[in-house]
């Protein structure tokens, strides 16, 4: 837990690569999601996956990113009730 007392994630990125060459060293071609969840835990397990500090930049843009666009909703639809139902008095 951080200071807030939010719980923190880990987060890393599986290429869809690195299930396609686990999958292919199942030797099994059929296509089931029962086998493309076995596929992807072997390549975690494997850590076949980009770690976390390996991406962490782009993931911290991506993040910046998202927030700013969540804020301008917010915002936007703060101006759209103000707008419908006029401005509250102080």
């Amino acid at each position: 837990m951080n200071r807030a007392g939010a719980l923190i994630h880990e987060v890393s990125l599986l290429y869809s690569f690195a299930i396609a060459s686990v999958r292919k060293m199942m030797l099994d071609f059929s296509k089931t999601n029962d086998k493309d969840l076995l596929a992807t835990a072997k390549a975690i397990i494997a850590n076949n996956g980009v770690s976390p500090k390996q991406v962490a930049g782009f993931y911290e843009q991506m993040q910046a990113v998202c927030r700013a666009k969540r804020e301008h909703i917010r915002e936007a639809s703060a101006l759209k009730t103000l707008s419908r139902f006029g401005i509250p008095s102080i």
